[in-house]
């Protein structure tokens, strides 16, 4: 009563049809034609240029510090064997953008800056694969164990169980090397061998490693094709494809079991170029989609001569009951040796 008096309030009255609302103003925004507004409203898109703002320069930094971390692992190391191994990584010379980008989000440029996917546009891939036929290139790690990581996945679901591939390599070989130097008299043998066996004993069964982590080997124990392949698939009792620029090439088991499934699947392999290099010098493999039915490369010119001398049936048949080969006009014998 003695504020209606003296007229004098504690507080101002405010007329009802003004209401103060909470949260943005009306018509401030994300949308283009509401930023231009007075300069006295409270324009949240200006916060949230300065929050873009910051988190650029800490892509930037992060981007900065794995370019200096992967410049590093690039040089030449020495395995507990004394033997050089070099990590595979593409040019990071423009891993990352200037400040003038806008988006703050640059495009990543090497595989490191990826997840365990990549891109299917990342690497040159062979136009004998369909585009459709795949998602995405699974990231494989460039330790120089490569073209058994892009088996493993392949077999397994995970590339790091490459030492499981060596190991039932290995074993496979003991039992059929013999036979391998009397039938592939144009492979050679000694250096398959020391493939498969290195950083693991040449004994059967044995399940010791002898190298240190994180794992890795020089380019003279990198998976080679088509000895590896051949053996892979002599191991793994499955078509193994393989890609690469010139030509692609399925290899078949020439010793296959009683029992066998033929609507198995090829296990996939591709050989590339990381950026930076100008040699095919990395294994990957994709992530396929089911739905899609591919048309594998032709089978090695040479699996039926093989499969003659050892005094077994030609078996392609069998192999297409559901599995679509492409046919060879042209043989060219050719080693896949990933260089850098």
């Amino acid at each position: 009563m003695e504020c209606l008096k003296t007229g004098q309030f504690p507080y101002m009255l405010q007329e009802p049809s003004i209401v103060s609302s909470k949260g943005r103003p009306k018509g401030v925004g994300n949308r283009k034609q509401d930023r231009a507004l007075s300069s006295t409203q409270s324009n949240s898109s200006q916060f949230e240029y300065v929050k873009m703002k910051i988190k650029k320069e800490e892509v930037i930094s992060k981007r900065k510090a794995k370019k200096l971390e992967n410049e590093k692992n690039q040089k030449k190391i020495k395995t507990e064997g004394g033997e050089k191994a070099v990590v595979i990584c593409a040019d990071l010379s423009d891993a990352y953008d200037d400040d003038d980008n806008e988006d703050g989000l640059e495009e990543a440029h090497c595989e490191a800056d990826y997840g365990p996917l990549l891109p299917k546009y990342f690497y040159d891939i062979s136009k004998d694969i369909d585009e459709a036929a795949y998602d995405q290139i699974i990231n494989i790690r460039g330790d120089g164990f490569c073209g058994f990581r892009a088996l493993a996945y392949q077999l397994f679901d995970n590339q790091d169980a490459f030492m499981q591939v060596k190991f039932a390599m290995r074993d496979r070989l003991v039992e059929v090397k013999n036979v391998y130097i009397q039938h592939f008299d144009y492979y050679d043998i000694d250096k398959l061998e020391r493939i498969v066996t290195y950083g693991i004993r040449n004994e059967k069964g044995d399940k010791t490693i002898n190298l240190q982590k994180p794992y890795h080997c020089s380019m003279d124990y990198w998976f080679l094709a088509p000895e590896c392949a051949q053996l892979a698939a002599c191991t793994f009792n499955r078509p193994v494809s393989v890609y690469f620029a010139q030509d692609a090439i399925t290899f078949l088991p020439v010793f296959p079991q009683k029992k066998m499934k033929v609507s198995v699947a090829p296990l996939m392999m591709h050989i590339v170029t990381t950026r930076g290099g100008d040699k095919p010098n990395h294994w990957v493999t994709m992530k396929l989609r089911r739905s899609i039915k591919l048309k594998w490369p032709a089978i090695d010119a040479y699996h039926q001569g093989v499969m003659s001398d050892l005094g077994k049936p030609n078996d392609i048949r069998f192999w297409q009951k559901s599995i679509s080969f492409k046919k060879r006009e042209q043989y060219q014998s050719e080693k896949i040796v990933v260089e850098l």
